[in-house]
């Protein structure tokens, strides 16, 4: 039962009064009733601004290579899940990555600034923080070449692993495990010349396009099996806005910890 006296309504096409009678070229109702300020709430009607463009993508700087870097090495493969528990114990799991983000961290025992350690690499603090700084700290991305984990050295299938006629670009994968326990994934960023087989043997001509994929300059064939082995690096981007250089010895840096972890492609 509805109870009258309760009851309210609320208009949202609340016109002033008596000012919209007389300005019928705002307000009015009859002939200009499409760009009346009744229509949508508000007005003068204005067209939605046009999108801003895809951002061309870039090669980000590179990791420099550093002899001073010391064990232990860590590295920590992420993910990201919603759980949610109930209380007869049961739960339901949602993950949100699409893909593992791995956070690397490092301990640098020595960085040259002078040139007087050149087993350290010659000025291997400025190339350092030469990065650090061109990254500003969070902000910017780099490529990080893990020397354990960098090259697919196995023919796998690409994604999608199998061609239409139709499809030309392609995305390269690497694996990681071990016999029934073996995860693959896309990689993060193709480095040099990758090698592609068309059914088994040599692919016809392709381009590499950053980060992780090929383009086809004529579609395979609908049927064939697409697979590639590629050498590859982590696209990554510093953890922290601040970093404490140390200065042990006259010439001779150090870095307890740097931390930084990859991107999503």
């Amino acid at each position: 039962m509805i109870q009258p006296a309760f009851c309210s309504a609320w208009n949202w096409d609340a016109r002033p009064f008596p000012t919209f009678p007389v300005l019928s070229s705002i307000w009015g109702d009859a002939g200009n009733w499409a760009a009346g300020n009744w229509l949508n709430g508000k007005g003068p009607f204005l067209p939605p601004p046009i999108p801003d463009g895809v951002l061309a993508l870039t090669t980000p700087f590179s990791f420099p290579s550093l002899s001073g870097v010391a064990f232990s090495v860590h590295k920590r493969p992420s993910f990201s899940t919603r759980v949610a528990s109930h209380v007869s114990g049961r739960e339901v799991r949602v993950p949100f990555y699409a893909v593992t983000l791995y956070e690397f961290e490092l301990t640098i025992e020595g960085l040259d600034s002078t040139g007087a350690f050149p087993g350290l690499g010659v000025n291997s603090l400025q190339a350092l923080m030469g990065l650090y700084l061109q990254c500003q700290g969070q902000f910017g991305t780099f490529l990080y070449v893990d020397p354990t984990d960098n090259t697919q050295a196995i023919f796998i299938s690409t994604t999608p692993a199998t061609a239409d006629g139709i499809t030309t670009v392609y995305t390269l994968n690497r694996t990681l495990g071990l016999g029934a326990n073996i995860e693959t994934e896309p990689v993060s960023w193709i480095t040099g010349t990758p090698v592609v087989r068309d059914n088994g043997a040599a692919a016809g001509t392709f381009t590499v396009t950053a980060p992780n994929t090929i383009t086809f300059t004529t579609a395979p064939l609908s049927g064939h099996a697409i697979t590639a082995t590629c050498t590859y690096a982590f696209h990554c981007r510093f953890l922290d806005d601040q970093e404490d250089f140390e200065n042990i010895m006259n010439g001779l840096w150090q870095l307890q910890s740097l931390k930084f972890r990859s991107v999503k492609p």
